[in-house]
């Protein structure tokens, strides 16, 4: 990650949550299991994402979550390897019945999430599997940036700090 990515994650409002995360031990994971860096990634995806959207009230590319992460996990993570990772924040959203916290993040071309996104997105909402892909973004998005309880989400992913209050 280079040195002005970082700098622009330091200057976020969000610097004092991500911190507490870092601390508590999403660094350092040459140690982990690949369970456990994979539960770290996703914390560290969750966390950046409900920030965005509290502070920016904006969707994130592929490519600026990996960077993130990256920085955050110490460890070089590809755009296109963020899909799993995305998949579980979204099966947690759907076991918290919160809105696809993952339709925020989308392809820098595009401005949409990927294929993969709404695949599964339709496996695990299969009474809305009829819906088109313009469709599942109309609802989702919408409705994650009008979201004022993702502390639900930091309780099941056992982050340790309370989500941002969004208004």
């Amino acid at each position: 990650m280079e040195a002005t990515s970082i700098r622009w994650l330091l200057m976020e409002p969000c610097l004092s949550e991500i911190y507490t995360v870092l601390v508590k031990g999403v660094m350092n994971m040459t140690m982990d299991t690949d369970e456990e860096r994979r539960t770290k990634r996703v914390k560290a995806c969750a966390v950046i994402l409900v920030n965005r959207m509290k502070w920016q009230k904006s969707t994130m590319t592929y490519g600026e979550l990996a960077d993130l992460v990256s920085g955050i996990c110490e460890t070089h993570i590809l755009a296109d390897r963020l899909g799993d990772d995305l998949a579980r924040i979204l099966d947690c959203c759907k076991a918290e019945e919160l809105p696809a916290l993952s339709s925020m993040v989308v392809n820098k071309e595009t401005g949409k999430p990927g294929e993969n996104f709404y695949n599964y997105y339709r496996e695990i909402h299969p009474e809305k599997a009829t819906l088109s892909n313009e469709e599942i973004l109309a609802e989702e998005q919408p409705a994650c940036l009008s979201c004022t309880d993702w502390q639900r989400l930091y309780d099941h992913l056992h982050i340790g700090i309370p989500a941002p209050k969004m208004k």
